[in-house]
């Protein structure tokens, strides 16, 4: 387990040395493809400190945005669904789906307290949460997911496990996840 500052700090790290190769890369292909029509161009293209300059600053500011939009609550994604034949009852029947929640070092508790606020406050008929409750062992993260139990709908709450529920003892989570009242298909 490593610190959640860590994590951030990682995270945006990666992402930036990610967007930092693929910029220079694509400044060192324009730069070859301008070689054979504008060598003046080409060399400063691909010997510019400037642009260098421009592209790592430009990259570390994309990767410090990158790991604050991974730590802020989502925003709620509203999505209407015309069904053809629905049944007239079912009309304005609203759902709120959860999916990829990934309790962990970088998102704890009161991360997914906020998110179960939030949910509540939609006042939906259904809750269902699609996988990827966790990222981690049921001790390591049974903390963070018990605001899970919180969330309230008219219709009840359904849990789909995803693939990091088999990662880390599938049993045990399940076990845990319906200890919460978050009932999920069978193990």
């Amino acid at each position: 387990e490593l610190p959640r500052w860590a994590v951030i700090a990682l995270g945006g790290g990666l992402g930036t040395l990610l967007m930092l190769a693929l910029l220079l890369l694509a400044r060192d292909l324009l730069g070859l493809a301008l070689w054979p029509v504008h060598r003046a161009a080409s060399r400063v293209l691909l010997r510019g400190r400037g642009l260098n300059a421009a592209l790592g600053l430009a990259t570390a500011l994309l990767g410090v945005w990158g790991a604050a939009q991974a730590i802020r609550l989502p925003e709620v994604q509203r999505v209407e669904i015309a069904v053809a034949g629905l049944p007239a009852a079912f009309d304005g029947y609203r759902i709120v789906q959860l999916s990829d929640l990934h309790a962990s070092p970088l998102n704890r508790e009161p991360w997914i307290r906020g998110v179960v606020e939030r949910s509540n406050a939609l006042h939906a008929d259904l809750i269902v949460v699609t996988g990827d409750f966790q990222d981690g062992t049921v001790a390591a993260r049974a903390v963070d997911v018990r605001p899970l139990r919180d969330l309230r709908a008219p219709d009840g709450v359904l849990g789909v496990p995803g693939n990091h529920e088999y990662y880390t003892s599938y049993p045990a989570w399940m076990a845990a996840l319906r200890a919460l009242g978050t009932p999920s298909t069978p193990s």
